[in-house]
This record gives structure tokens, sequence and C-alpha cells, in this order.
């Protein structure tokens, strides 16, 4: 048994994990499964992944409780009503100073909470979801974040493909 916060030891020395929030098991399985699919926002964010909870609505349409849309490809066993969550990476998102039209299917108004180096490039980090949950991620290069002039405080869009989202259903995997 290792108890470990450093992803590298999690993806170089296990197999299976066990992920403890706030002194309670929220998630375990194969190191793989839990990293790849996270089901809770500590995991998520352990992962490196964006994660949003709400329900599904069909078509792989999951409906936050602030009845944002996240379009996505659903998991087989995700069937309309139940609780899901959309899971992507910040690669996946695109950062824009103005609303941008064209073929993503989802695109939300965020508001800069944060701007950290990550070697050639920059996350750039939203305030919280409305629920409460960790903020949105970007991962953008430096050349962009310069061109956009991002500081704390301004509001931005994230804009991310359909195909880049998967949607599993929510809970607690044993």
């Amino acid at each position: 048994m290792l108890i470990t916060h450093d992803l590298l030891d999690v993806l170089t020395l296990a197999d299976r994990v066990v992920v403890v929030d706030a002194g309670h098991i929220v998630e375990s399985g194969s190191a793989a499964e839990v990293l790849a699919a996270p089901k809770s926002h500590f995991a998520a964010r352990f992962a490196g992944v964006n994660l949003i909870g709400g329900t599904a609505a069909g078509d792989g349409v999951l409906t936050t409780a602030w009845q944002t849309k996240w379009h996505g490809t659903p998991e087989a066993d995700v069937r309309p009503g139940v609780p899901v969550v959309a899971v992507f990476s910040p690669s996946a998102v695109s950062v824009y100073r103005e609303e941008p039209h064209g073929s993503p299917r989802n695109t939300v108004s965020v508001t800069v909470a944060e701007l950290d180096s990550r070697g050639p490039g920059i996350r750039v980090r939203a305030d919280e979801q409305p629920d409460g949950a960790p903020g949105l991620a970007a991962d953008i290069t430096a050349e962009s974040a310069a061109e956009l002039r991002l500081a704390p405080g301004d509001t931005v869009y994230f804009s991310v493909k359909a195909q880049e989202v998967a949607v599993h259903p929510a809970g607690h995997r044993r």
C-alpha cells in the first residue's frame, strides 16, 4: 500500500487506486479506469481533467443544475434522467474574448480565477462552478495568453467540441 498525492507515483506504481476526499472513499478501481474517467471532482483535479456534474438528457447531453447543457459522447450505460459527469482535457478547451461561433457544441462564459505557467504553456483556471465544484481549466500557449491579454477577473469564453467530452454515469466506483 502506498499513500501519495503524486500522479507520477500512481501512473508508475499502482494497479488499483482508492481516492479519499475529506476522509471518505469517493471512488476506487484500476488506476487506468479512475484516471481516464474520474467520477469525483477530487479525482478529476488529481488526474488533471475537467469534470462537470449533471443529469443525462439523452443523446450525450448533460444538463447541469444551473441549466447549462454540455454535449458529449456517452458511455453505453448512460440513460436519460440519471446522474452523469462530463470529463474533458484542459488541452481540448479553446479560450476566446468574444463568444465564438462555429462547430464546437459547448461554449460557456467563465471568469478567469488564475493563470499558471505549465512549461511552454499557460493553464487558465476559471472561478468555481455554480455548484461549488473546481473551476474549469484550459491549457493554451503562452503566445495565446499574451495575445488575449488574460488576467484574473476577466470574463472569457471556454469552448469545447462535443467529441472531446466523455459522458459517464456519476456515483462512486467500487
